[in-house]
């Protein structure tokens, strides 16, 4: 059985640590939405918060990190609505959580996680 780590997840992350992202849970409060990662990309983004965004690809859509603010299209928008989360409309089609929300990766490397000195991307 190979040793997983626990960590904070944002996309300040480094992109080496972002690639060893197993699966995301994601709590507010009492409730919590568990999602296995299928895929992860960083991309550039000027109107972002550190320059790029990270895009987390999941079987209920894409979830999408700009610092440790959470993004997502329509599609996913149900999941976090069903599980109690305030969901909020933004630009086009994209909706955001609300609220104190703690996000924690679990990843494929045993030991902590550090943030990089620099911000990938910026």
């Amino acid at each position: 059985s190979q040793a997983l780590s626990e960590s904070s997840l944002s996309s300040v992350l480094s992109d080496e640590d972002l690639q060893e992202l197993k699966s995301v849970k994601i709590i507010n409060g009492d409730s919590w939405i568990f999602f296995r990662i299928r895929s992860v990309a960083r991309y550039r983004e000027p109107n972002s918060r550190y320059n790029s965004v990270v895009v987390l690809y999941t079987h209920i859509g894409e979830i999408q990190l700009d610092g440790e603010d959470i993004f997502f299209h329509e599609r996913a928008a149900g999941a976090f609505s069903q599980a109690g989360f305030r969901v909020v409309s933004g630009v086009g089609n994209n909706r955001r959580l609300l609220g104190l929300v703690e996000v924690i990766g679990v990843f494929n490397t045993p030991g902590l996680l550090q943030p990089p000195s620099e911000v990938p991307g910026a």
